[in-house]
């Protein structure tokens, strides 16, 4: 859950036997959704983005409402207020992380103001869903436009069931994880390139990485102020965008001191733990970047090619494939290291390029609206229940 939302580039799902076992978890249209473990507080509304049926892990509780009392926009757009997350964060206790109780959620205060005083908040927060769901069918659109240029069948093409590794190979290149060695995204990358140059990234972009400032510097929702920057970590990108509101901030001072360089439609992309989760950086978005994201500026001469980019890293066929082929485990946590660099791009047709930008310019200028209603909704409420 963030901001009002629900990331669905990170689901898991569960055999319909095993669904049938915890039916009375199945969500229904308009649940309110509240995170009651670990991050306490962060709240969504279930509504027509998610297709099929649905339930939730342990760490989000559901509360349908009596709608001839409190519309259920109104409630979580109540759930998006400070006074609202205050309550969860002092109601919470948990040794290790957060927990809510549920006895104690029942006892929480929530305003219930006049019907018409409701329709206003739940007219906001509907177009906010509606834009979310715009934001996610045009990037699918955008998916099918470069497979459409790709023109490759994919599920035709054959491969092996094992593969070879030498040990010299090994030892030249000093990984061990038996996925560097797979052949098949090497077969992959292959059959596109007969069709499409292919350039890596280290060509097209230049690649900065974030900063690590020292969890000293870390402020949570209770000590930042309203003068503090969003420090943005690997958890705080879903559904293909930064959250506004993450779990840590940091003074302005530091990121001003920093000067990262990170810059209005510049692709940021997880380099360590959640790999291959990416974003563009929008007008709405001002931040310190964690040191395991990387940002990834196209340079001059590929300036065209910045939301095309973005888009061959989010699906599969391309993306997909060199990430896990890539990733390592160093210690315990996921890396990619350096050889996000080596991260190949197909150059399709220009004319296919010009309909993926320009369908994803407005894809960015949607996510920019939603943001500002998110934070229009939160200053409302503020105001509604006198609470700054």
């Amino acid at each position: 859950l963030n901001e009002g939302f629900i990331d669905i580039t990170d689901n898991i799902y569960l055999e319909e036997d095993d669904h049938a076992k915890n039916i009375s978890k199945e969500l229904h249209d308009k649940d309110v959704l509240l995170s009651v473990v670990g991050s306490l507080g962060e709240t969504a509304m279930f509504s027509n983005y998610l297709t099929g049926k649905t339930s939730l892990p342990r760490n989000i509780a559901f509360i349908r409402t009596n709608e001839d009392k409190i519309l259920p926009e109104f409630l979580t757009s109540f759930f998006l207020s400070k006074f609202s997350k205050e309550q969860c964060i002092y109601s919470g206790g948990g040794n290790i992380q957060g927990l809510l109780s549920l006895t104690k959620l029942k006892k929480f205060i929530v305003p219930v103001p006049d019907m018409q005083v409701q329709e206003s908040f739940k007219e906001k927060y509907t177009k906010a869903l509606d834009l979310e769901f715009k934001i996610l069918s045009s990037i699918e659109d955008c998916k099918k436009e470069l497979y459409k240029a790709l023109d490759i069948n994919f599920s035709k093409l054959k491969f092996k069931n094992s593969f070879p590794a030498s040990i010299e190979n090994i030892k030249s290149n000093s990984i061990w994880t038996p996925s560097f060695y797979d052949t098949k995204p090497s077969e992959i990358l292959s059959e596109i390139g007969k069709k499409f140059e292919l350039k890596s990234l280290g060509t097209l972009t230049t690649i900065k990485k974030g900063n690590e400032i020292g969890s000293e510097n870390y402020k949570d929702y209770l000590l930042k102020t309203d003068l503090d920057v969003s420090f943005i970590r690997t958890s705080d990108i879903y559904n293909y965008q930064i959250n506004s509101y993450p779990s840590y901030y940091a003074s302005k001072d530091i990121y001003y001191e920093l000067n990262q360089d990170f810059k209005t439609g510049d692709i940021i992309l997880n380099n360590d733990g959640r790999i291959g989760y990416v974003s563009i950086i929008t007008s709405e978005d001002k931040a310190i970047y964690q040191s395991h994201i990387r940002r990834l500026r196209t340079k001059k001469e590929y300036k065209n090619l910045q939301s095309y980019i973005f888009l061959c890293l989010i699906i599969n066929e391309i993306g997909g494939i060199q990430f896990k082929k890539n990733t390592v485990i160093q210690t315990t946590i996921p890396t990619l290291a350096n050889r996000v660099e080596n991260i190949v791009i197909p150059i399709i047709n220009d004319e296919a390029i010009k309909i993926i930008s320009s369908k994803m310019d407005l894809v960015i200028s949607m996510i920019e609206e939603k943001k500002r209603i998110i934070k229009l909704i939160k200053c409302e409420m503020n105001k509604l229940i006198n609470y700054s």
